[in-house]
């Protein structure tokens, strides 16, 4: 069933991607956001995207939307990965191949840890520097007795290191993703300037980094976040709001399309936005059928 949706979505759909590419993105620029993905795929992805889009990095990205002047190549993308997996310097080779710069955002007390150890830190249990000894056969016990979710039991995921991290700042742009990686409109008002302003603080003064852009972590945000951001001396924000991005766009409202593990087949598809676009669709016509269910049942 599902290969016959997905063979749905690309007949459908990749006449619509080719318009939406040659007409409405070329003058626009795409940010795909991306965690983690394997070598190999990710040398796929790259191989289809620069055969109809040409890379360029965040810092071309505020060149072209600060000065009417700047040129920059047409139906440009940047490449964002969130949360910082440590697994981004096995693709430093296909960076220098096809001379990309990608934006990393970094989550400040993840970087050097293990997803294990990082889910007791995020959910308050036990300090960074009590996670950093803990096995993974230690850290699932504890994660079972504090009732958190042990079914992505993924051993294998590092978050970058101090090492990685000082070693790539000429190829890669490192940037916030906050602290904790919190749902910031939940926060309290100091407990939302912590998140923005220690991760800025402690990135620049631990790291040697140069913090000007931030990631709302799940991709919520609310506009009285936009204080903070400025107050704290940030100049951008990225969002996971579907779409491209022209010179108008808010500078703490950047969209990104998502692009984590995407199949090959549908890689035009989803640079395009319209793939997001649709699952945004029927998402909402779920949610509208539900509630009308919902109120034919309560009549």
């Amino acid at each position: 069933m599902k290969k016959l949706f997905d063979l749905l979505i690309f007949v459908l759909f990749s006449i619509p991607a080719y318009f939406v590419r040659e007409f409405i993105q070329k003058n626009k620029v795409t940010i795909l956001v991306y965690h983690s993905i394997s070598y190999k795929l990710f040398e796929k992805h790259l191989e289809l995207l620069s055969k109809k889009y040409s890379f360029i990095s965040f810092q071309d990205f505020i060149k072209w939307k600060k000065d009417e002047s700047y040129k920059t190549s047409l139906k440009p993308i940047i490449f964002t990965f969130d949360d910082g997996a440590k697994d981004i310097v096995k693709l430093i080779p296909l960076f220098e191949k096809y001379s990309i710069k990608p934006t990393i955002f970094l989550i400040l007390n993840a970087i050097g840890l293990k997803w294990y150890q990082w889910r007791l830190v995020n959910n308050n249990k036990i300090s960074k520097e009590e996670a950093k000894d803990l096995s993974f056969e230690e850290a699932i016990a504890l994660l079972k007795v504090y009732k958190l979710d042990t079914e992505q039991k993924r051993d294998y995921y590092s978050f970058l290191d101090k090492d990685d991290i000082k070693n790539n700042i000429e190829l890669m742009d490192f940037q916030s993703h906050g602290v904790n990686h919190e749902f910031l409109p939940y926060l309290s008002e100091t407990e939302k300037d912590f998140e923005i302003s220690h991760s800025k603080a402690c990135l620049e003064v631990e790291y040697g980094l140069n913090i000007n852009k931030f990631c709302y972590p799940f991709g919520f945000y609310t506009d009285d976040l936009f204080n903070y951001l400025i107050n704290n001396n940030y100049d951008y924000a990225v969002t996971v709001d579907n779409g491209s991005n022209n010179k108008s766009v808010s500078p703490f409202k950047i969209k990104r399309i998502s692009f984590n593990n995407c199949p090959l087949w549908r890689v035009h598809i989803q640079a395009s936005g319209l793939y997001d676009f649709l699952k945004l669709f029927v998402i909402n016509y779920e949610n509208r059928t539900k509630r009308l269910f919902e109120r034919i049942n309560n009549e």
